[in-house]
């Protein structure tokens, strides 16, 4: 590890992976106009919003160019409140490739970049490989290392042992975990360390918040964003009641969207909700019309309505 300073940032909030739209042409290109009407809706969440996530899961991040996730960040940072944070998704499979993508979207004017495992011979790594990897990553980048460990994803899942001794470098400053057991026990051993950790879905948002998270990633935050965010808002304000209502509600939904449909479903309900979805990048095919149906039959029964025209 190289000699770094401590990083320090307010990681405190909800993050949107935001999903990426794309124009209903042959080569499905990015389409940028759409893009800025959803930002302008989300940048009007009155609180608990820390700011968005390009590339990531929910974004089809490997379905992306490198050119498009930098034209992405460069359209937030132009569009987004000055204190929302930006953060890339910049995973590639070897150290120099992530680093130097990491450095590419930094000069684009990520505040952060979000780093999972290499995944593709994940047969042949042991936990000193990802150690390395991203200890590396985190020495040559200049700004700070946020690591996604997408075990149900890439099926890899890091130890408590390997986060404890990434928690400590001075450049790697949370984790988003996708297990509600195993982030009590990282936020315990990580206390004394300027450490966050971020819940991976709102469906355990409350839990999540109780145990010690400073806050969350996740996608549904991209259709129910205010909901998401005013969870979050409640938690603070220690409304218990209030939150444990609305964490039922957004329980199911998030259980249909991430549980069962994955980025065509979000996308479908994002259309519902008055944001812009449209399609998923192919391999990915559209939800037919009984999904969307039950889709919008979930957000009716928990009363979500649409919020813009």
């Amino acid at each position: 590890m190289k000699d770094k300073q401590q990083v320090r940032m307010d990681l405190r909030g909800v993050i949107i992976p935001v999903p990426t739209p794309f124009e209903n042409n042959e080569k499905q290109t990015v389409d940028y106009d759409k893009l800025r009407q959803n930002i302008r809706k989300w940048e009007q969440i009155p609180a608990g919003l820390r700011g968005y996530c390009i590339g990531a899961t929910n974004g089809e991040g490997p379905y992306l160019r490198h050119e498009e996730k930098l034209s992405i960040i460069k359209v937030f940072k132009s569009e987004v409140a000055k204190n929302k944070l930006v953060i890339a998704g910049t995973s590639c499979e070897t150290t120099v490739q992530t680093s130097e993508f990491s450095k590419a979207a930094a000069e684009a004017g990520a505040d952060a970049v979000f780093i999972m495992p290499p995944h593709y011979f994940k047969s042949r790594m042991t936990e000193t490989n990802f150690i390395n990897y991203f200890t590396e990553v985190a020495d040559s980048v200049p700004v700070p290392v946020i690591i996604y460990n997408a075990s149900s994803s890439i099926g890899i899942n890091l130890s408590v042992r390997a986060i404890e001794t990434l928690a400590a470098h001075p450049n790697i400053l949370c984790i988003k975990d996708d297990g509600i057991d195993k982030m009590g026990v990282v936020v315990q051993k990580t206390k004394h360390l300027n450490f966050g950790v971020w819940a991976s879905t709102a469906g355990i948002l409350l839990p999540a918040l109780q145990i010690g998270c400073v806050g969350s990633m996740n996608g549904l935050s991209a259709v129910l964003g205010f909901e998401v965010c005013q969870l979050y808002d409640l938690v603070q304000n220690k409304k218990w009641d209030e939150a444990i209502e609305l964490q039922n509600r957004l329980l199911p939904v998030d259980s249909l969207l991430f549980g069962d449909l994955g980025p065509p479903g979000l996308k479908a309900a994002m259309d519902l909700m008055g944001y812009f979805g449209g399609e998923s990048r192919r391999p990915f095919i559209k939800v037919d019309d009984k999904t969307k149906e039950k889709i919008a039959e979930i957000l009716k029964v928990q009363q979500f309505t649409r919020r813009f025209k």
